[in-house]
Parts: C-alpha cells; structure tokens; sequence
C-alpha cells in the first residue's frame, strides 16, 4: 500500500483535542479569517487525489494551517468536504475547507503548477524516490520562485503510476518497516513541517529557473502521442506504458516554457510533412 495513501484511515477520538465527537462540541472560530501564510506558502497547494474519508480531509486541512499553508485542492473526492465530520476534524481551519478547490482529474489541480512533488512510498519499478527532509529545503526554493504542488493519493490505493509519471520529483516519509502506513493527514503534516521548516535562501540568492508549467507539458505530452502514432511507433499491448515512461521523461526533464515551444515545433512539423510530399512552409 502507498505511503501517502494507505495512510490508513479512519480517525478516532484518541485524545480530547483530536476526537470527532469532542471536536464537534467546541465552536470553531476559524470562519472567515483567513490561514496565516507567508508569500512562498502561498504559492504551495496540498493536491489530495480520490479521498476517501472526510474526516481525514478535515484532519488534513487542519494540519495544513498549524503550519502555515492554506491552499487545499480536492480530486475527484469519495466523500463531502464540508460534512459534519470533516469540520469537526479540521477545528480551526475551516477557512481552509471553505476555500478548497475540486477537479475532476489530476492534470487540473497541478495545471499552472511549475513544479509538483508526489508523495509516495518506494515500489519495485518505480523511479527512485527522495526523503522528504532532504528534498524539502528544494521544494522550499520552487516555491519561492513559483507554485508547487504536493500531492497525496487516496487511502486505499495511493498513487497510481500514470499519477507520478506527471511529477517532477518523487518523495518518500521514512517509516518503519514493520508498520509503513501513515494516516493521510500525518502524511501532510509532516510535509507541510518540513517545508516550513526549511532554511530561508540567503539574500541575494538565485532563485529557481522559470519551468513549463503542468499544462505545458501535458499539451507536449499529448502532442508526442499523436506523432508516435502517426508513425505507427505506439502499438497495443505496451502503448500505454510507454506513454506513460514518455511523460514521466517529459516532466522530469525540468523544461521552461520555450524549450516546450520548440520541442511541439518539432512535432508539428513531423506531423505535417507526413501529411505533405512537398517541402513544409518557413514557420521562422
């Protein structure tokens, strides 16, 4: 099971302060005041993709504020994020449950994102992950120069293949190996803790290049499909893992938006002259 996703379950009422039932009775005086936030956090989105409990999405909203982030996108959620057990659950962040985003699919969450981060145990034939402390201070620094995305996968399953094909970097929790499994909103305390904590860059310093964002790169990505079948490259039954190692070459090849540019010149100028015996015309 995933680490960000099997991030078992259910929440229980272990402590007076973590308790739906007792939650529930206190008032929440969080509506309408807005998630304290620096400018950078700002720029940092939790992406939890197929939730399915809302009290883990209340937990993670709450966990989302004590560390300064507010904004919270949902995909394709199993489940309400306004029930009464996920506000209870978020006590205090209730502006940040307010103000979640929902989308149908992943590509829309992380559309603008320039850099998205999924969060995911190390499986047999997946990319290598990073620890989340070590990678957390570079996260940091994307987010100061453009948005990032974190994304988490569902409880039950985590994150599919084709999800992180469509991230830039791949980060693991430790834990350990005899009981692997965090709760979906432990997974995103822990995230949001160690972004906040990481180092300020030093004044002066050279902030992250500008990258294509998620879109981009999935309209390249696309693109790339329609030409390697025009050329009749893509065949069943190994199509789809190929589109898929494709993409995950695309968005970890870290291109800004010209390279982007030239790369779907390329291809359109593929496409045409396999349509066309005479020369193309100067597109310069």
């Amino acid at each position: 099971m995933d680490l960000q996703g099997v991030y078992s379950c259910r929440m229980t009422s272990e402590s007076p302060d973590t308790g739906v039932r007792d939650a529930a009775e206190r008032p929440d005086h969080s509506t309408g005041s807005p998630a304290p936030a620096t400018a950078w956090t700002r720029r940092v989105r939790v992406v939890l993709v197929r939730p399915e409990h809302p009290g883990n999405i209340g937990a993670a909203a709450r966990a989302m504020k004590n560390m300064g982030f507010s904004a919270l996108h949902l995909v394709a959620p199993r489940c309400g994020h306004l029930t009464p057990e996920a506000l209870a659950m978020a006590y205090g962040a209730r502006d940040v449950l307010d103000g979640a985003r929902v989308h149908a699919a992943p590509a829309e969450a992380v559309a603008d994102a320039r850099w998205v981060v999924g969060l995911s145990m190390p499986r047999p034939g997946r990319s290598a992950s990073e620890r989340l402390a070590e990678a957390a201070p570079g996260i940091a620094r994307h987010a100061r120069a453009h948005d990032v995305a974190l994304v988490f996968g569902s409880e039950i399953s985590g994150l599919s293949n084709d999800d992180l094909a469509a991230c830039h970097q791949i980060v693991a929790i430790p834990t350990d190996p005899a009981q692997p499994s965090l709760n979906l909103a432990q997974a995103v305390l822990l995230a949001c803790y160690e972004l906040a904590r990481a180092e300020p860059p030093p004044a002066g310093f050279d902030p992250a290049p500008p990258l294509a964002a998620a879109a981009e790169l999935d309209g390249l990505h696309r693109h790339l499909a329609d030409t390697l079948r025009a050329i009749d490259f893509l065949r069943p039954p190994h199509d789809r893992h190929l589109l898929r190692d494709f993409r995950a070459m695309i968005t970890r090849a870290r291109l800004d938006p010209r390279e982007v540019r030239i790369l779907r010149g390329i291809l359109r100028q593929t496409l045409w002259a396999l349509q066309h015996s005479e020369p193309p015309p100067d597109s310069s």
